[in-house]
């Protein structure tokens, strides 16, 4: 049996010492309580950690610190040259997407460089607007070569929707500092594109050479890895030459004047002549002076130019190896104002921009500026949209076949979205100047090669018209009912069922005409459409009615005359043809006279013109001028066409009425052997001519459908 024993312990007054047994109890809950605690954190420290014993110095876990709060490290995120990658392959919406998931939630704190890829994304998306605001946010960034880049980018969006006078400003202030800071590459790209917007500024507005060509917004081509690569570029280094106010260097001599022939611009190689300028805080008319004395010039100014001259501004320009011509262009505009070579005095004189003068001078000194842009850098990506627009300022000076050939050289062996609106506005040029070949070769690039292209049905209908100018109804009525038929644009389908129904009327066929016109009614939503669809449908009732129901089908034909009378111009001549025959069945002879002479006074292509003359002899026929009329119908008779053989007989006619048989009978001779020709009529002209000459034999056997022995 255990001894128990027990401890003496000293306890104050008035307390009591607690049981053992008490105090037993307590400490027994205690271990039971903490016990499965301790076991839990010694089994966790036991597979969580190795012994501390195999732990170096420099794996040793840092310290708890009380209340610290442990980050869990981020997963990285997608890699931005992936964007890249998307971009140069011309995946937009896809880069855009990532670029944006790299981006902030709060569209103010996105980086720049980011914000301007987002940039380019948009720009391929056609999202103009959201493109423009995202340049405009660049532009304020702290490092230049992204502003500069920002400020392209909303330039070539101004050039894509067609608003050159916006984008001027912005390559302007890109050229004048093109020798610092642009980088490498750059400076090319915005001396083409500013040289595109000069002459593309000048073309007149609603002219009849111009109207209806293709225009060159869409054909300005974008490298997307020149972009990025220019948005990479290492930052711009200051300039360190602070005391240089003025230098300007040509580092080639200009050629002499016997070098100088050119037959399209005088005086090209001295206006391509590369310069270098330097500025720090100079006049306009500063640079201008010593440009002049380094090419040999005698200044003038005019005094308007002079007066503007004194409230402009100073600035700074640094230009790096570009033609004359461009630099004096973008000095000039900046003081609105534009300048004039003239050579045999060896004067560059700057005058203001105002008048009709001052416009054609512009227009001209624009043309020399695009020509020496193309000479310096004709292998540039640019270089074709660049003669593209050579070539509309060509049309515009009335030029057409050297627009037509300048048009053509831009078509390669593959089809591209420039060679297709360079065929079609080389078409509109040959068609323009009366070149029926050329045009249907032109576009027989389109109707063959690119049916797909938003040109295509605009394409069908021209060509159908230059078909119908041929004289070739029939072929062009297969087209024109091509044109007629797509789905493309239903203005163009509306305007094809007209010249449809023009074709037929040509060839003959007024029944199938009045079907064609009756199939597409629903499509004349135009006003001048509908009511040319409503003459060509009279016409072709009137020509199919009776002897009876003509006099009513007259008021109907009368009526629409009426309507269409002064808004057939889009009809071309072809189709201002059919309103003078319809004006001729109306009994309005002397309205087809004036609309004749109109028509024949600005030119026509020869089937029309022929058709017109000798309607315009008839009436000077049937008004009792003869001899006018004879001089027409010498002159058609002397043409190898089948009109010649109606002159012909027109012309034996009047001799026989005249009692000059022998003439009469020559003529008839003569055209008996052409194609077209009226055999029993003529031979009825013969043996009357034969008979009131005494010959009743010969007369016999004309009337019996022989000609008589010579």
């Amino acid at each position: 049996m255990a001894t128990e024993t027990t401890e003496t312990q000293d306890v104050p007054d008035g307390q009591e010492i607690p049981s053992t047994g008490l105090r037993g109890f307590s400490m027994l809950v205690v271990v039971i309580a903490v016990f499965p605690i301790a076991l839990g954190i010694g089994f966790t420290l036991q597979t969580a950690s190795p012994p501390p014993g195999k732990l170096d110095a420099a794996e040793q876990p840092a310290p708890a610190v009380p209340n610290q709060i442990q980050h869990l490290p981020l997963k990285p995120g997608p890699d931005r040259s992936k964007g890249d990658d998307l971009l140069r392959e011309g995946r937009h919406e896809a880069a855009l997407h990532l670029y944006r998931s790299l981006g902030s939630a709060d569209s103010l704190r996105v980086a720049a460089d980011l914000s301007l890829r987002m940039g380019f994304c948009q720009e391929g998306l056609g999202q103009w607007d959201e493109a423009l605001a995202t340049y405009r946010s660049v532009t304020d960034s702290h490092r230049p070569v992204l502003a500069v880049c920002a400020t392209l980018g909303q330039a070539r969006i101004w050039m894509r929707l067609n608003d050159f006078n916006a984008a001027e400003p912005l390559l302007r202030s890109l050229l004048l500092r093109s020798g610092d800071g642009l980088p490498a590459g750059m400076s090319d790209e915005v001396a083409l594109l500013y040289s595109i917007v000069a002459a593309e500024q000048t073309l007149p507005a609603n002219s009849p050479l111009t109207a209806g060509l293709s225009p060159v917004n869409n054909l300005i081509e974008w490298s997307q890895s020149e972009m990025l690569r220019w948005a990479d570029a290492a930052p711009d280094q200051p300039a360190t030459d602070d005391e240089i106010h003025l230098r300007v260097s040509a580092p080639h001599k200009p050629a002499a004047e016997a070098d100088l022939a050119d037959n399209q611009v005088p005086g090209a190689t001295l206006l391509g002549t590369p310069f270098q300028i330097t500025a720090r805080q100079q006049s306009i008319n500063q640079i201008v002076t010593r440009l002049a004395e380094e090419s040999g010039f005698r200044l003038e100014w005019s005094d308007e130019a002079v007066e503007q001259l004194a409230s402009s501004r100073v600035l700074d320009v640094t230009v790096g190896d570009l033609p004359l011509s461009l630099v004096l262009s973008s000095l000039c505009q900046e003081v609105r104002a534009t300048w004039t070579l003239q050579m045999h005095t060896r004067t560059l004189l700057i005058t203001t921009t105002n008048g009709e003068a001052d416009a054609l001078q512009v227009h001209k000194s624009a043309t020399m500026t695009l020509a020496s842009a193309v000479a310096m850098w004709p292998e540039h990506r640019l270089t074709a949209p660049a003669n593209f627009a050579r070539a509309q300022l060509a049309a515009a000076d009335s030029r057409l076949m050297d627009a037509a050939e300048t048009y053509s050289a831009l078509i390669g062996r593959s089809v591209s979205p420039l060679g297709i609106r360079a065929a079609f506005n080389a078409a509109l040029a040959y068609h323009r100047a009366g070149d029926l070949v050329g045009t249907c070769r032109m576009l027989e690039v389109i109707v063959h090669g690119a049916p797909g292209s938003d040109l295509h049905t605009r394409s069908m209908i021209l060509y159908g018209r230059a078909l119908m100018d041929r004289g070739e109804f029939r072929e062009a009525a297969f087209q024109l009912k091509r044109a007629a038929n797509s789905r493309q644009t239903p203005d163009d389908q509306a305007r094809a069922a007209v010249f449809l129904a023009m074709a037929l009327l040509l060839d003959g066929r007024p029944l199938d005409a009045g079907e064609a016109l009756f199939a597409h009614r629903l499509q004349f939503q135009d006003r001048s459409v509908r009511n040319a669809a409503a003459l060509m449908t009279s016409l072709a009732r009137w020509r199919t009615a009776t002897a009876a129901g003509k006099a009513r089908e007259t008021a109907f034909l009368y009526r629409s005359i009426v309507a269409v009378d002064g808004d057939a111009e889009w009809l071309g001549p072809t189709g201002q043809l059919l309103l003078g025959q319809a004006m001729h069945e109306a009994d309005l002879d002397d309205r087809m006279l004036e609309l004749y002479s109109s028509v024949l006074e600005h030119g026509a292509c020869e089937l029309v013109e022929m058709q017109m003359k000798l309607a315009l002899a008839d009436y000077r026929r049937d008004h009792d001028q003869i001899a006018d009329a004879k001089v027409i119908w010498l002159e058609i008779y002397a043409v190898d066409r089948p009109e010649s053989v109606t002159a012909g007989m027109r012309l034996a006619q009047v001799a026989l009425d005249e009692l000059d048989l022998a003439l009469c009978l020559e003529l008839c001779h003569a055209i008996q052997d052409r194609d077209h020709v009226p055999k029993a009529e003529l031979l009825k002209l013969a043996g009357r001519a034969y008979d009131l000459g005494g010959y009743p034999i010969l007369a016999a056997q004309c009337y019996a459908g022989k000609w008589p022995l010579p």
